[in-house]
């Protein structure tokens, strides 16, 4: 587990090159997808950090996420709680 506990992420707008501990948030008519990016530089949507054991993230009001998010990008250690800043639900 991380050291940060309850780290803060800063909401994003959609960018080719995203910076590390940023997210941000596609809506379309069918889908909402949350984009993450870790430490490390590594953006994944957030359903594809739960793959292996399809454990189903919840954001809350506040945007603190749970479970704990895992980067499973190769090489990468990020495994940590983190809260959305600016999230609305």
């Amino acid at each position: 587990m991380g050291k940060n506990k309850g780290m803060i992420i800063v909401q994003k707008t959609i960018e080719e090159n995203p910076k590390p501990l940023t997210w941000h948030k596609v809506d379309n008519e069918l889908e909402e997808r949350i984009f993450f990016t870790c430490p490390n530089g590594h953006t994944s949507l957030l359903e594809d950090l739960i793959v292996p054991w399809n454990i189903l993230h919840h954001v809350n009001k506040k945007g603190k996420v749970r479970p704990s998010v895992i980067c499973f990008s190769k090489g990468c250690k990020f495994h940590d709680f983190i809260t959305l800043q600016d999230w609305t639900s």
